[in-house]
């Protein structure tokens, strides 16, 4: 028999492999970051489109706004004197509840809370002191409000003689 003596070579040179073990990582690296540049360059590009169409649309409404301002405001229409009216009576001890204003018929039905029943009479006061005539339809001392209010009262307006 003969003795045969095999020895084993490394198909690559312990230097060469070596070498692709600190290549590979890094190539990796570059990789992924290059990946990651790309999308934040998409991401950037998007963000920059909805800015831009963002500053548009201010522009827009700036524009609007300018034009708006510019024309001229009438000093009281006559459909909106009956809200006139209730603005012109009303102090922080008075609370709106609900509003039905009829302007054809130049009538408001107005839901109010109050603090008392005095600061209520002070309004159904006010009100009259502007011409309209003035109903005070029902009130009732409301329990189920929070504090301050307490009295809770309808009112109907009507203003076509009021100045």
């Amino acid at each position: 028999m003969t003795n045969h003596q095999f020895i084993s070579r490394l198909a690559i040179p312990v230097n060469t492999a070596l070498l692709i073990l600190l290549i590979v990582p890094v190539l990796t690296g570059i990789l992924l970051s290059h990946q990651q540049q790309n999308r934040l360059m998409t991401e950037l590009t998007a963000e920059t489109q909805k800015l831009q169409a963002h500053r548009q649309a201010a522009e827009t409404i700036l524009t609007r706004q300018r034009a708006f301002a510019s024309q001229p405001q009438q000093q009281e229409p006559e459909k909106l004197a009956g809200l006139a009216l209730i603005g012109k009576a009303w102090s922080s001890d008075i609370a709106l509840l609900s509003l039905e204003l009829d302007a054809n018929q130049q009538r408001v039905r107005v839901e109010v809370v109050a603090h008392s029943l005095d600061a209520l009479l002070d309004f159904v006061s006010r009100l009259q002191d502007t011409s309209a005539r003035v109903g005070l339809e029902h009130h009732q001392t409301e329990t189920s409000l929070s504090e301050p209010w307490k009295i809770r009262a309808t009112l109907n307006l009507e203003y076509s003689h009021a100045s």
